[in-house]
């Protein structure tokens, strides 16, 4: 079996691949003030791509919302249940402007 390709990996990264042939039970979501939680792929029930660059994850009682550029194959990954972690790098200039970058994180109660 082949294993997952790994992204490109700046000097600070938006997002971690899953490691092996096993797919993350979770997502981990790392704020840029060094908090952290994470959502159960088994809760996600649909995923929303805008070109303008936002994601958003709508698990059972949340929705996780990516705010960043050059998001398409971070969305791609997500679809596969191959990304094990995503974080907020804002105010980081060492990535360039052609690079995926995820500059906003939010968790948002489904009910808003």
């Amino acid at each position: 079996m082949t294993t997952p390709s790994t992204p490109k990996q700046s000097t600070v990264s938006s997002w971690e691949a899953a490691q092996g042939e096993t797919p993350p039970i979770n997502l981990e979501a790392r704020f840029s003030n060094g908090n952290s939680c994470f959502f159960p792929y088994a809760y996600l029930g649909y995923c929303h791509f805008d070109k303008s660059g936002v994601i958003e994850l709508n698990f059972s009682s949340r929705v996780l919302r990516l705010e960043g550029r050059n998001l398409q194959q971070l969305f791609d990954s997500l679809a596969k249940h191959a990304v094990a972690m995503v974080r907020e790098v804002t105010g980081h200039k060492q990535i360039p402007e052609t690079e995926l970058s995820i500059e906003k994180i939010e968790v948002i109660d489904a009910d808003e």
